[in-house]
């Protein structure tokens, strides 16, 4: 996927922003009851040399037809001069349905 997104303030127009990037995701079960999807993500603002990408692995587990148990794990990065940000994040979750 490819996509690009465009800003724009009504207040201070310089403050107009222009972006692109492009984005995967790829799934597969590998039980009847367990799935995992790993996926990536990259995005470039036009006006600066401000860019992000995103790297995530998520394993999914049905343990009833309404209850559902995940575990994560995702890796940002953040390229803003002067600052640079990386974040590494584990995900536990517990989804029920009504």
């Amino acid at each position: 996927m490819f996509f690009t997104s465009a800003r724009r303030h009504i207040i201070d127009p310089a403050d107009n922003e222009q972006s692109f990037g492009t984005g995967l995701a790829w799934g597969w079960r590998l039980t009847p009851h367990t799935r995992t999807i790993l996926g990536g993500q990259w995005q470039q603002y036009q006006s600066s040399d401000d860019q992000w990408w995103v790297g995530s692995c998520l394993l999914e587990h049905n343990l009833s037809r309404y209850i559902r148990a995940l575990f994560g794990y995702r890796y940002f990065q953040r390229e803003l001069s002067p600052d640079n940000i990386q974040e590494n994040r584990l995900q536990f979750g517990l989804q029920a349905q009504f």
